[in-house]
C-alpha cells in the first residue's frame, strides 16, 4: 500500500492500516458496516481531507468504497489527493478522465502515453500538455499512436509547432494527415511557403505532365 509522500504521513498511515487490520480480525462485521455505511454516505465527502486520513479512509479504503475521481478532485484538488498516496493505479479506479489526467500532465502522474491512452484521450487533450514534440515522442506518443488518436492537418496546429519541427522529429506521412491541398492547409494556418519548402503536397501528375509537355513544345519550337 502506498502511504504517500510524507514521512511522518506514511508513518501515522501504516499505524491506522495496522489497527485496522486488527480490528477487522477481531469483529469482522463491523468492519463490514462500515464499509457499506461509507459506501452510502455522502456526508464523508464534507469532512476536511485530514479528517478523512485520521479516520483511516486511505487512498485504497476511498477506492473500495466506491469514490469518484472527480467528486474528490472537486473537493479536495488533485494535489492534495497525491500528497496523501493517490497512486495511478487507483486514480484509474476512481474513473479520473482523460481530461483531468492531462491538466496534472505525465510527470505528475509518472506515466506513459499507453498507460494515459488507456483513458482515450482525445489529439486536444494531448495538446493541451503543450509538451515539447521530443519530450511527446519520448513518453511514446508515436505518430502511429497519434495518428490513432485522430491527429491531422486540421488539428495538428494545436501544438503550436511548424511543419518543420513535425518533421525533425517525426517520420510524417503527410498525405495520410491530409495535407491534400493548399488552400484548405492555408485556412487551418499553414503558410505555403512551409508546404513547399518541406515538398508536403506534391504537385498534381496533371500539372507536370502539362509542365514536361510545354517544355518539349518549347524545345522543338528552338530547334526549328
Amino acid at each position: 500500500m502506498d502511504f504517500g509522500t510524507d514521512s511522518a504521513l506514511a508513518a501515522t498511515y501504516k499505524s491506522q492500516h495496522s489497527v485496522a487490520e486488527q480490528a477487522l480480525k477481531r469483529d469482522p462485521s463491523s468492519f463490514l458496516r462500515r464499509f457499506k455505511e461509507s459506501h452510502n454516505n455522502s456526508k464523508l465527502l464534507k469532512l476536511e481531507l485530514n479528517e478523512l486520513v485520521d479516520h483511516g479512509y486511505t487512498p485504497s479504503f476511498l477506492v473500495a468504497t466506491n469514490f469518484k475521481w472527480k467528486d474528490l478532485q472537486r473537493r479536495y484538488g488533485a494535489s492534495r489527493l497525491l500528497e496523501i498516496g493517490f497512486s495511478w493505479a487507483q486514480m484509474r479506479n476512481c474513473g479520473i478522465d482523460a481530461d483531468s489526467a492531462c491538466c496534472l500532465g505525465l510527470d505528475t502522474l509518472n506515466i506513459n502515453a499507453d498507460q494515459l491512452m488507456e483513458l482515450g484521450p482525445t489529439i486536444e487533450n494531448i495538446a493541451s500538455m503543450r509538451l515539447p514534440l521530443s519530450t511527446l515522442k519520448e513518453k511514446g506518443f508515436t505518430m502511429h499512436k497519434l495518428v490513432s488518436l485522430g491527429l491531422n492537418f486540421t488539428n495538428m496546429n494545436l501544438f503550436g509547432y511548424p511543419l518543420q519541427l513535425w518533421s525533425n522529429h517525426y517520420d510524417c506521412n503527410w498525405k495520410q494527415l491530409g495535407f491534400n491541398d493548399f488552400k484548405k492547409c492555408e485556412q487551418y494556418g499553414w503558410s505555403r511557403k512551409d508546404l513547399h519548402d518541406l515538398s508536403v503536397i506534391s504537385a498534381p501528375a496533371t500539372i507536370q505532365s502539362s509542365t514536361v509537355t510545354s517544355q518539349s513544345d518549347k524545345k522543338k519550337s528552338l530547334d526549328f
